[in-house]
């Protein structure tokens, strides 16, 4: 694995005047197919679908060849289990009773047969269906109630539901409807499916073993497409789309019909943005999503209260040239989410803050132009990013942001300065520091080796008689532990 080298840079110009607060930045946790990124080449391990299972993150990984499953405890190196061999760059997982269920090709993709596969942690996996055995049965949405597990697949009549059963080990066609989306609720499970009334909400109750339309949210021919499901005190959230007032949000409550929450577009329109499996989060009593009162830009972050049943904007993102904001994720008190920069034409990573109410720009990782992340997953105090960089492709990062221990006594003098500046800080330890320089648009514009320092007081003049007068950017960091502290200097 390369050193985890982190470069900070933050675009100040769009961010509100008041956030102060130094941001870590993701580093790099697994390279899992080795290698920087060439030009025109994009070398990616495509770490997918993260799971925890005996106490570890596992998720997979692809070397260019095959994918493996890999094993994190949060400490140590990442393991890459000689079994099972995961042909699938996006498997999906489930966890019963100490065994691991997962997707896979027999044998390979050759084959084209993708089954279910049970794994105790130690010994060889086991294929538990064989539901296609023409083709691939496509197993998907493998989701647990009350010890059985169901998923969609397909056989030579089409996709339907099916539910395997680890007690007797048989599987069993339900009905065919093709679930997507399943989420687990009140003892039954509900999807979005196709029927008689277009693409609506629908459920199976294992008790009465039948499939029902819930509610047609769209009446007529119409498509509601039922997505991002959420569950929180105690209720089933989910956007919707109808011809009256575009996609919104619902809430369902088990008993009655789904009820409508927001009508952020008043009216007809696509009110709600995105919506892919976690473009809503939950925290604190309120929902978080994007919105737009027009239905079209500038679409903002928006949060609605279940308590107050009210919903309000949370932050102009559209104002800080941000657009795309989706897959949202809590952590430490912060909405996370990725989020494209139109002026930098750039993908980042952003925060919300819910307290403050302020978005700032995370870092990008070391020596990286951008950073567009696919997924998120909160493990052991830590955030992993499933993201591609400019130079390692599509990798697995970390994020913790508990500030860096040599960060307290770090100083910039004098500051405006004129032909030298000097950077002056106490560490920690033995540390190899690089400085860089970054313009307002993050453009790294000098980066400089400053040497190998024993811990203690340091000062590193840094010369300025080269840069035009303007606003810069100053990062410090250390080549194995990444960023320790970096500031705004004005070249007068």
């Amino acid at each position: 694995m390369k050193p985890l080298l982190i470069t900070l840079y933050i675009c100040y110009c769009l961010l509100p005047a008041a956030i102060a607060q130094v941001l870590p930045a993701p580093r790099l946790l697994a390279d899992f197919c080795p290698g920087e990124q060439q030009p025109g080449q994009l070398c990616g391990g495509a770490p997918y679908f993260m799971q925890q299972y005996k106490g570890r993150l596992m998720l997979s990984g692809f070397n260019g060849q095959r994918g493996n499953l890999h094993g994190y405890d949060g400490l140590t190196e990442m393991y890459a289990y000689p079994y099972p061999k995961v042909w699938l760059s996006q498997p999906s997982y489930a966890v019963i009773d100490s065994v691991f269920y997962f997707t896979n090709y027999f044998n390979g993709p050759a084959t084209q047969e993708k089954e279910i596969y049970a794994w105790d942690g130690s010994n060889t996996p086991g294929r538990i269906t064989y539901i296609h055995p023409d083709g691939h049965s496509d197993p998907s949405e493998l989701t647990v109630l009350n010890g059985v597990l169901y998923f969609t697949a397909t056989d030579d009549t089409g996709y339907g539901l099916y539910e395997f059963n680890p007690e007797t080990g048989a599987t069993i066609r339900l009905n065919n409807l093709h679930a997507i989306g399943t989420t687990a609720y009140n003892g039954s499970l509900y999807f979005s499916a196709r029927g008689a009334s277009g693409v609506e909400l629908y459920a199976y109750h294992p008790l009465t073993g039948t499939g029902t339309l819930i509610a047609d949210l769209n009446p007529g021919p119409g498509d509601s497409y039922p997505q991002s499901f959420l569950i929180a005190n105690g209720r089933l959230y989910f956007m919707a789309t109808s011809a009256a007032y575009g996609r919104e949000i619902y809430m369902y409550d088990g008993t009655t019909q789904p009820v409508r929450l927001t009508d952020i577009a008043r009216g007809p329109g696509n009110g709600i943005g995105s919506a892919n499996g976690a473009d809503m989060t939950y925290y604190n009593n309120k929902l978080y999503f994007t919105g737009s009162m027009t239905g079209s830009e500038p679409y903002d972050l928006w949060s609605y209260d279940i308590v107050t049943n009210t919903s309000a904007r949370a932050a102009g993102l559209y104002t800080a040239n941000i657009t795309e904001a989706r897959s949202f994720t809590v952590y430490n008190g912060k909405v996370f989410f990725p989020g494209y920069n139109r002026l930098q034409n750039l993908h980042h990573l952003y925060t919300y803050d819910i307290y403050t109410g302020m978005v700032q720009q995370v870092p990008d990782p070391a020596f990286s132009r951008g950073f567009n992340a696919y997924l998120q997953y909160v493990y052991k105090d830590a955030l992993y990013l499933s993201g591609q960089t400019s130079n390692y492709g599509w990798e697995l990062y970390r994020y913790d942001d508990a500030p860096p221990a040599d960060t307290t006594r770090t100083i910039i003098y004098p500051n405006p300065a004129t032909t030298q500046a000097i950077i002056k800080t106490t560490l920690g330890g033995p540390r190899t520091i690089t400085i860089t320089i970054s313009d307002v648009s993050g453009r790294i514009v000098m980066r400089n080796l400053a040497g190998t320092f024993p811990s203690g007081d340091l000062e590193i003049p840094i010369p300025l008689t080269q840069f035009a007068a303007g606003v810069y950017f100053v990062t410090l960091y250390d080549n194995i532990i990444g960023a320790l502290w970096h500031d705004k200097l004005v070249k007068l």
